[in-house]
């Protein structure tokens, strides 16, 4: 790798580079003293385990600076030449890096940390070392932890402020992006959704409301009954004739096989060009097969094997009428309505029991909802109202890092002419607080040291411009440069891999030394319950309650100055991932 301008020197040298750093013991999670200096014979007594730090005022700017990267090379073998042109983390209002606006990751009061902690899993409230942010690890694991700075006001909690964002439909600070308040622009947005979701409800209870007092567990008992007397019976019909139909078509593919050898001799000669297959050869005066011993012996040995072969033809014909006339009563059993007098079909009661399911989770009353998509997104207001609420009341929302990079990549292609590429990525308005990685270590299936952990990243970003064009006809014309920019408003994502001993990653490495990382099916850490159906039940209800989940917003993607519209994945969970690195 050559390097040239080395970057980290010429940003030192050459642009403003100021950092207050604040390296602080944490005594406890809950001091709130001003940080003082210790003496050495003070610190060795001191039981934290934590260091947290804070940069005030930090800029980093690289122009003038650059790191050219050689000795990559191309599917083809020729190289490719990376130049790493701009890096520069800034504080928000820098306009892509050419205002030196100083910036501060963390702060005195909410620093990023590092630590080692105690799980709390077995202990209770009132316990020594008690901590509810651990309790899915055992007391007896200790852990390390990465955090950034974190936040319990809702304004300055950026996953919160994020869904508000996204919800207004726009970055508060910007001129007519819409009312906030207890009624405002995002929470009339999430009470219209709310109540599209009830009416669904609704017109499900509807349809079985002329059997008085129906409750969930009936519901799902009658259409067990239904499946009990009128669908499997039909199923079993089905998997009869079809295991009749895959027997014909075994014999008849044999015979066809045994067949085309033969058929192939007999049109080698002349005079049988036009013979199909499976249809018998004619034994006419004018066939040439009349004056030909080979020929008619050929002739003679395929209309010989000819019987069997249709008999495999007629009776995979026969089995395929009949499997298929069974596929049809189980179809019309599947939508029959007559079953029970609310005259809605099997199929339409499994569809309903599962709408219900994910509007409002397994609660058996059919009259509120205890999870699912309703609860969800009822908390998703609360949490959208108390940021909507306090910048109605003047609240004011810290500012985030702005953050940039550019790349110009050449490309030798084994041609007079080489070919040049540009990619330049800027982010305005970043904030990565409420993030952690935390990592311990446990036995393997095999009694051997593994490093375990869980993540959560929250990363919400103003506004994203990933461009592609650097030529002098670009930088020249605002709306070719436009069009050659991909920008991404209000990116907002909650990303959570790994709850506790339930369900941890795994990181390892691969006896060729690759890395492998693997989110596991959930498991009982507790063995002995594995034989309780209630127990299982119960750890599986904690899971799908409690681990958890995962969203993505974006309010816009646009393509020059075409709108491609919002996205959102909410409430998604990893069930398994398995990630592993190869060598190229």
């Amino acid at each position: 790798m050559k390097k040239s301008n080395l970057l980290m020197a010429n940003a030192l040298r050459n642009n403003v580079f100021k950092i207050g750093v604040v390296l602080a013991v944490l005594l406890s999670a809950s001091a709130s003293a001003d940080l003082t200096a210790l003496p050495d014979e003070q610190l060795d007594q001191v039981s934290g385990a934590g260091l947290g730090f804070a940069l005030e005022d930090f800029i980093l700017n690289s122009d003038d600076s650059s790191l050219i990267v050689t000795g990559i090379n191309s599917s083809n073998g020729n190289e490719i030449k990376a130049d790493w042109t701009r890096l520069y983390i800034m504080g928000e209002g820098s306009n892509k890096g050419r205002n030196n606006t100083k910036a501060n990751i963390g702060s005195y009061l909410n620093p990023w940390v590092i630590q080692t902690v105690r799980g709390s899993a077995g202990l209770t409230v009132g316990d020594a070392g008690y901590n509810p942010s651990y309790d899915t690890i055992r007391a007896d694991r200790a852990l390390i932890e990465f955090a950034t700075d974190s936040y319990t006001n809702p304004l300055q909690n950026s996953a919160l402020y994020g869904q508000f964002s996204f919800y207004q439909g726009c970055i508060y600070d910007e001129v007519g992006c819409g009312a906030v308040g207890a009624n405002g622009t995002a929470v009339q947005k999430l009470n219209t959704e709310i109540t599209l979701l009830e009416v669904n409800k609704n017109a499900i209870i509807q349809k079985y409301e002329i059997n008085n007092n129906l409750n969930l567990s009936q519901l799902e008992a009658n259409t067990r009954n239904i499946y009990t007397n009128f669908i499997a019976p039909e199923e079993v019909k089905v998997e009869a004739a079809n295991t009749v139909f895959q027997a014909a078509s075994v014999v008849f593919n044999q015979e066809a096989q045994d067949l085309t050898p033969l058929y192939n001799t007999v049109i080698q000669f002349n005079g049988q060009q036009d013979l199909l297959f499976g249809e018998e050869a004619s034994s006419g005066v004018a066939n040439p097969c009349t004056y030909n011993a080979s020929c008619r012996a050929a002739r003679n040995a395929y209309n010989n094997a000819l019987p069997d072969f249709v008999d495999a033809r007629d009776n995979k014909a026969a089995a395929l009428d009949a499997f298929t006339a069974t596929k049809v009563a189980l179809n019309e059993q599947l939508n029959r309505t007559d079953f029970t007098d609310a005259q809605v079909s099997y199929l339409d009661r499994v569809n309903d029991i599962q709408r219900y399911k994910l509007l409002c989770g397994t609660n058996d009353d059919f009259t509120s909802c205890s999870d699912g998509t309703i609860v969800r997104k009822e908390n998703t207001k609360d949490n959208v109202q108390s940021v909507s609420v306090a910048l109605g009341n003047g609240g004011i929302r810290r500012k985030g890092l702005d953050i940039g990079v550019a790349f110009d990549f050449l490309f030798n292609e084994g041609t007079p002419q080489e070919r040049s590429d540009y990619l330049a990525v800027d982010l305005k308005g970043v904030f990565v607080d409420g993030s952690y990685l935390r990592l311990w270590s446990t036995k393997d299936e095999n009694n051997l040291s593994e490093i375990n952990g869980e993540l959560r990243l929250n990363l919400f970003v103003k506004e994203i411009d990933i461009n592609v064009c650097n030529t002098a006809t670009c930088l020249g014309n605002e709306a070719i440069q436009q069009s050659a920019t991909l920008n991404l408003d209000n990116f907002v994502l909650s990303l959570n891999l790994g709850y506790g001993e339930t369900q941890p990653m795994k990181f390892k490495a691969t006896d060729d030394g690759n890395f492998e990382f693997e989110l596991v099916n959930p498991i009982n850490p507790v063995v002995a319950d594995r034989n309780s159906d209630a127990k299982m039940q119960e750890f599986y209800d904690d899971y799908y309650s409690n681990a958890p989940k995962s969203f993505l917003y974006i309010g816009d993607v646009r393509l020059g100055n075409e709108s491609i519209g919002s996205t959102t994945i909410n409430g998604f969970r990893a069930q398994y991932l398995k990630v592993t690195s190869r060598d190229l």
